[in-house]
């Protein structure tokens, strides 16, 4: 059955299916909004179940491929932030944003073409995919995946990385690339990894290699 078909589950549907979300994908790719909110230091407001959009199946499936495939499929938190608020809210170091002048200059307001996602749970596989081709073959490749699935906005991709590196001293993006959907301010578009001195995020167009550079990919949400 095609996933637009299948609405988000009810209230107790939800409350049964966080319960049993850690034990699904383990505890360490669960992180909750609570704990997103002391990272990102935001006020929760409302009913944490209404933030949530996903099928049991759904985290099901995405557990599976973690065991078969080697996918990083976690359940995050997003809170809403771009990049630039990111930025002023986490500052820099080594579980933060990478002390760079570069980091630093290029995190820019003006960044935002692309409209970040509504605050709530994502499921966002956290290993970069089809690295080594070009943007537009990535793109091409993440459709045949079927209508479920899309390039994940680099801001919820940062956000993830720093919020388990702080709250659960996991590192993703160790080497690797997230290419990104928006686009700095001279045309390149944003690209996000990580070190150990930080995140690291850069727009700039002035050095393009494929290698290393991947698409991170998000299972959107029910209806």
């Amino acid at each position: 059955m095609s996933p637009t078909t299948i609405n988000s589950p009810g209230i107790e549907e939800t409350r049964a299916i966080l319960e049993d979300a850690p034990v699904i994908l383990g505890g360490r790719r669960v992180l909750w909004r609570d704990q997103v909110a002391r990272v990102w230091e935001i006020e929760c407001l409302g009913d944490t179940r209404a933030c949530f959009r996903y099928t049991l199946d759904d985290l099901k499936q995405c557990a599976d491929q973690n065991r078969k495939d080697g996918t990083e499929w976690c359940l995050y938190y997003f809170p809403g932030h771009s990049l630039a608020e990111q930025y002023v809210v986490a500052g820099c170091g080594p579980e933060r944003f990478e002390p760079s002048s570069s980091t630093q200059v290029e995190i820019d307001e003006s960044w935002g073409t692309v409209e970040l996602p509504e605050q709530g749970y994502v499921l966002i596989d956290l290993r970069p995919r089809f690295q080594g081709v070009s943007w537009h073959q990535q793109e091409t490749k993440i459709y045949r995946l079927g209508r479920e699935y899309e390039r994940a906005y680099e801001a919820v991709v940062s956000s993830a990385v720093v919020s388990s590196r702080r709250l659960y001293e996991t590192r993703y993006l160790d080497g690797v690339w997230h290419w990104g959907q928006d686009f700095a301010a001279d045309g390149g578009r944003i690209r996000v990894g990580d070190s150990p001195a930080g995140l690291h995020v850069t727009g700039s167009s002035s050095w393009f290699k494929l290698a290393g550079l991947g698409a991170c990919i998000v299972r959107r949400p029910r209806p």
